[in-house]
Protein backbone atom coordinates (compact mmCIF):
# COMPACT_ATOMS: atom_id res chain seq x y z
CA UNK A 1 0.00 0.00 0.00
CA UNK A 2 0.86 3.55 -0.79
CA UNK A 3 0.03 5.41 1.95
CA UNK A 4 -0.05 9.41 2.48
CA UNK A 5 3.74 10.27 3.34
CA UNK A 6 2.77 11.71 6.49
CA UNK A 7 4.14 11.80 9.59
CA UNK A 8 2.38 10.15 12.07
CA UNK A 9 2.95 10.61 16.13
CA UNK A 10 1.11 10.74 19.54
CA UNK A 11 0.89 13.96 21.67
CA UNK A 12 0.06 14.28 25.54
CA UNK A 13 -3.23 16.24 25.83
CA UNK A 14 -1.78 18.82 28.59
CA UNK A 15 -3.91 21.27 30.74
CA UNK A 16 -6.24 22.20 27.84
CA UNK A 17 -8.57 18.95 28.31
CA UNK A 18 -10.24 18.19 31.77
CA UNK A 19 -8.96 15.19 33.33
CA UNK A 20 -12.10 13.87 34.63
CA UNK A 21 -14.32 14.99 31.00
CA UNK A 22 -15.89 11.72 31.45
CA UNK A 23 -17.97 12.49 34.83
CA UNK A 24 -18.58 16.06 33.33
CA UNK A 25 -18.73 17.80 30.46
CA UNK A 26 -16.82 21.10 30.38
CA UNK A 27 -16.10 23.62 28.33
CA UNK A 28 -12.29 22.52 27.95
CA UNK A 29 -13.89 19.39 26.65
CA UNK A 30 -16.36 20.64 24.27
CA UNK A 31 -13.57 23.24 22.88
CA UNK A 32 -11.44 19.44 22.20
CA UNK A 33 -14.21 17.68 20.95
CA UNK A 34 -14.88 20.90 18.38
CA UNK A 35 -11.28 20.53 17.25
CA UNK A 36 -10.71 16.90 17.09
CA UNK A 37 -14.75 15.76 16.30
CA UNK A 38 -14.92 12.81 19.00
CA UNK A 39 -18.23 13.88 21.35
CA UNK A 40 -18.69 12.16 24.32
CA UNK A 41 -22.56 11.63 23.19
CA UNK A 42 -21.44 10.34 20.16
CA UNK A 43 -20.01 7.29 21.82
CA UNK A 44 -21.40 4.01 20.83
CA UNK A 45 -21.26 0.43 22.59
CA UNK A 46 -18.28 -2.08 22.02
CA UNK A 47 -19.96 -4.50 20.33
CA UNK A 48 -19.77 -7.96 21.11
CA UNK A 49 -20.35 -11.78 19.20
CA UNK A 50 -22.69 -11.59 16.32
CA UNK A 51 -23.41 -7.95 16.97
CA UNK A 52 -20.19 -7.40 15.14
CA UNK A 53 -20.59 -8.54 11.72
CA UNK A 54 -17.30 -8.13 10.44
CA UNK A 55 -15.53 -11.24 9.75
CA UNK A 56 -13.39 -11.93 12.89
CA UNK A 57 -9.75 -11.96 10.80
CA UNK A 58 -10.73 -9.03 8.73
CA UNK A 59 -11.52 -7.59 12.34
CA UNK A 60 -8.52 -8.22 13.85
CA UNK A 61 -6.59 -6.53 11.26
CA UNK A 62 -8.26 -3.59 11.45
CA UNK A 63 -8.13 -3.25 15.04
CA UNK A 64 -4.21 -4.08 14.82
CA UNK A 65 -4.03 -1.61 12.13
CA UNK A 66 -4.73 1.19 14.63
CA UNK A 67 -2.29 -0.18 17.17
CA UNK A 68 -0.34 2.17 19.51
CA UNK A 69 2.92 0.98 18.29
CA UNK A 70 4.12 1.51 21.70
CA UNK A 71 5.26 -0.90 24.46
CA UNK A 72 3.00 0.36 27.13
CA UNK A 73 -0.39 -0.59 27.41
CA UNK A 74 -2.97 1.69 28.98
CA UNK A 75 -5.91 -0.25 30.30
CA UNK A 76 -9.90 0.07 29.11
CA UNK A 77 -10.37 1.05 32.57
CA UNK A 78 -8.47 4.52 32.04
CA UNK A 79 -9.15 6.45 35.19
CA UNK A 80 -9.11 9.82 32.51
CA UNK A 81 -10.93 8.50 29.98
CA UNK A 82 -8.36 9.43 27.54
CA UNK A 83 -6.47 7.10 25.53
CA UNK A 84 -2.73 8.20 24.95
CA UNK A 85 -3.32 11.88 23.25
CA UNK A 86 -3.98 12.91 19.75
CA UNK A 87 -3.10 11.48 16.65
CA UNK A 88 -1.60 14.21 14.76
CA UNK A 89 -0.67 13.78 10.91
CA UNK A 90 1.77 16.07 9.65
CA UNK A 91 2.12 17.28 6.05
CA UNK A 92 -1.55 19.25 4.71
CA UNK A 93 -3.02 17.79 1.40
CA UNK A 94 -3.86 19.76 -1.69
CA UNK A 95 -7.12 21.16 -1.58
CA UNK A 96 -8.14 18.55 -4.04
CA UNK A 97 -5.96 15.57 -3.86
CA UNK A 98 -6.47 13.12 -6.98
CA UNK A 99 -3.66 11.11 -6.30
CA UNK A 100 -2.46 7.48 -7.69
CA UNK A 101 -4.39 5.06 -6.02
CA UNK A 102 -7.01 6.80 -3.88
CA UNK A 103 -10.80 7.77 -4.93
CA UNK A 104 -12.92 10.69 -4.31
CA UNK A 105 -17.18 10.45 -3.93
CA UNK A 106 -19.70 12.54 -2.70
CA UNK A 107 -21.34 10.35 -0.11
CA UNK A 108 -23.74 9.76 2.99
CA UNK A 109 -22.84 8.66 6.18
CA UNK A 110 -25.56 6.27 7.61
CA UNK A 111 -23.96 4.94 10.34
CA UNK A 112 -21.18 4.97 12.62
CA UNK A 113 -19.49 2.64 15.30
CA UNK A 114 -16.01 2.98 17.26
CA UNK A 115 -13.84 0.21 18.13
CA UNK A 116 -10.91 -0.43 20.36
CA UNK A 117 -7.05 -1.04 18.82
CA UNK A 118 -6.22 -5.00 19.45
CA UNK A 119 -3.63 -3.19 21.96
CA UNK A 120 -6.22 -1.51 23.47
CA UNK A 121 -3.87 2.28 23.33
CA UNK A 122 -6.05 3.64 20.66
CA UNK A 123 -9.74 4.01 18.90
CA UNK A 124 -10.58 3.85 15.42
CA UNK A 125 -14.25 4.23 13.81
CA UNK A 126 -15.72 2.96 10.89
CA UNK A 127 -18.60 4.53 9.13
CA UNK A 128 -20.91 3.02 6.72
CA UNK A 129 -21.55 5.84 3.74
CA UNK A 130 -23.67 5.52 0.96
CA UNK A 131 -21.91 6.49 -1.93
CA UNK A 132 -24.34 9.37 -3.74
CA UNK A 133 -21.62 10.09 -7.07
CA UNK A 134 -17.91 8.84 -7.71
CA UNK A 135 -15.67 11.61 -9.33
CA UNK A 136 -12.51 9.54 -9.25
CA UNK A 137 -11.88 6.11 -8.80
CA UNK A 138 -9.59 4.40 -11.42
CA UNK A 139 -8.13 1.55 -9.36
CA UNK A 140 -11.38 0.55 -7.44
CA UNK A 141 -14.52 0.45 -8.47
CA UNK A 142 -17.50 2.11 -6.62
CA UNK A 143 -21.25 2.46 -8.25
CA UNK A 144 -23.47 5.20 -7.36
CA UNK A 145 -25.79 4.27 -4.82
CA UNK A 146 -23.37 1.35 -3.36
CA UNK A 147 -22.21 1.09 -0.13
CA UNK A 148 -19.14 1.98 1.24
CA UNK A 149 -16.65 1.39 4.65
CA UNK A 150 -14.26 4.18 5.53
CA UNK A 151 -12.13 4.19 8.52
CA UNK A 152 -10.56 7.19 10.98
CA UNK A 153 -8.38 7.44 13.90
CA UNK A 154 -10.24 8.77 16.76
CA UNK A 155 -13.84 8.22 18.25
CA UNK A 156 -15.31 7.46 21.71
CA UNK A 157 -16.97 3.80 22.83
CA UNK A 158 -18.84 3.40 25.84
CA UNK A 159 -18.16 0.71 28.37
CA UNK A 160 -20.45 -2.14 29.56
CA UNK A 161 -20.08 -0.21 32.82
CA UNK A 162 -21.33 3.38 31.07
CA UNK A 163 -17.97 5.04 31.74
CA UNK A 164 -16.81 6.45 27.99
CA UNK A 165 -13.12 6.48 26.97
CA UNK A 166 -12.00 8.84 23.87
CA UNK A 167 -9.05 9.09 21.75
CA UNK A 168 -8.46 12.40 19.53
CA UNK A 169 -6.90 12.64 15.79
CA UNK A 170 -6.01 15.66 14.11
CA UNK A 171 -7.02 16.91 11.36
CA UNK A 172 -10.75 16.16 12.25
CA UNK A 173 -11.71 14.16 9.73
CA UNK A 174 -15.18 12.63 11.88
CA UNK A 175 -18.13 12.74 10.19
CA UNK A 176 -21.90 12.83 11.42
CA UNK A 177 -24.75 10.61 10.60
CA UNK A 178 -26.63 12.26 7.58
CA UNK A 179 -23.86 14.42 6.56
CA UNK A 180 -22.80 14.99 3.15
CA UNK A 181 -19.30 15.33 2.20
CA UNK A 182 -16.81 14.77 -0.60
CA UNK A 183 -14.17 12.66 0.70
CA UNK A 184 -10.64 11.28 -0.97
CA UNK A 185 -10.20 8.01 0.16
CA UNK A 186 -7.56 5.20 -0.02
CA UNK A 187 -8.70 1.39 -0.32
CA UNK A 188 -6.92 -1.59 1.73
CA UNK A 189 -8.20 -4.68 0.41
CA UNK A 190 -6.70 -6.73 3.85
CA UNK A 191 -9.23 -4.43 5.96
CA UNK A 192 -12.16 -4.37 3.01
CA UNK A 193 -12.69 -0.31 3.65
CA UNK A 194 -11.26 2.74 2.71
CA UNK A 195 -9.06 5.16 4.82
CA UNK A 196 -10.14 9.01 4.95
CA UNK A 197 -7.61 11.32 3.78
CA UNK A 198 -9.27 14.48 3.08
CA UNK A 199 -13.11 15.48 3.68
CA UNK A 200 -14.88 18.10 2.27
CA UNK A 201 -18.25 18.68 4.46
CA UNK A 202 -21.18 19.60 2.48
CA UNK A 203 -23.39 22.64 5.31
CA UNK A 204 -26.23 24.73 4.29
CA UNK A 205 -25.30 24.75 1.19
CA UNK A 206 -21.70 25.56 1.21
CA UNK A 207 -17.99 23.66 1.20
CA UNK A 208 -16.29 23.50 4.40
CA UNK A 209 -12.48 21.69 5.70
CA UNK A 210 -12.98 21.36 8.91
CA UNK A 211 -9.85 19.09 9.36
CA UNK A 212 -6.85 20.92 7.88
CA UNK A 213 -8.42 24.38 7.67
CA UNK A 214 -8.06 24.60 3.88
CA UNK A 215 -9.41 27.88 2.50
CA UNK A 216 -9.07 27.22 -1.09
CA UNK A 217 -13.30 26.48 -1.30
CA UNK A 218 -14.01 27.05 2.02
CA UNK A 219 -17.67 28.62 1.93
CA UNK A 220 -17.88 28.13 -2.02
CA UNK A 221 -21.59 27.54 -2.96
CA UNK A 222 -22.42 23.48 -3.15
CA UNK A 223 -22.90 23.44 -6.93
CA UNK A 224 -19.70 25.39 -7.66
CA UNK A 225 -17.47 23.31 -5.56
CA UNK A 226 -19.45 20.07 -6.69
CA UNK A 227 -18.45 21.32 -10.51
CA UNK A 228 -15.29 22.34 -9.87
CA UNK A 229 -14.46 18.67 -7.96
CA UNK A 230 -15.83 17.18 -10.88
CA UNK A 231 -13.82 18.95 -13.34
CA UNK A 232 -10.63 18.60 -11.74
CA UNK A 233 -11.41 14.71 -11.60
CA UNK A 234 -12.02 14.44 -15.26
CA UNK A 235 -8.27 16.42 -16.03
CA UNK A 236 -7.20 13.98 -13.52
CA UNK A 237 -8.40 10.83 -15.12
CA UNK A 238 -6.74 12.53 -18.49
CA UNK A 239 -2.97 13.00 -16.48
CA UNK A 240 -3.52 9.56 -15.34
CA UNK A 241 -4.16 8.45 -18.85
CA UNK A 242 -0.66 10.12 -20.32
CA UNK A 243 1.42 9.07 -16.83
CA UNK A 244 -0.16 5.55 -15.56
CA UNK A 245 3.01 4.69 -13.80
CA UNK A 246 3.03 8.55 -11.73
CA UNK A 247 3.96 7.68 -7.92
CA UNK A 248 1.58 7.13 -5.16
CA UNK A 249 1.85 10.50 -4.03
CA UNK A 250 1.52 12.46 -7.46
CA UNK A 251 -1.23 14.43 -7.63
CA UNK A 252 -3.47 15.11 -11.04
CA UNK A 253 -5.50 17.33 -12.10
CA UNK A 254 -4.19 20.57 -10.56
CA UNK A 255 -3.52 22.54 -14.01
CA UNK A 256 -6.03 25.37 -14.72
Amino acid sequence: MNYPMRLLFVVALGACLCPAMLAQVTPQSRQAEAEYGSRVEDATPLPTGEADRTPAAVRKARARRFNSGSRFRPPVENPSGLLGGVVVEYGPLEALPFRAGWSAVLGTTINRQSYLSEDEGRIYTEYSLTVQETFFSPTVNISPGSEITVLTYGGAVRLQNGRVLQFFARPNKHLRLGERAVLFLQYDPKLQAFFVNKVWRLKDGSAVDEGERDTMFTGWDEYRFLSEVRQRAARALQDRSSNPQARGDNTWGDRK
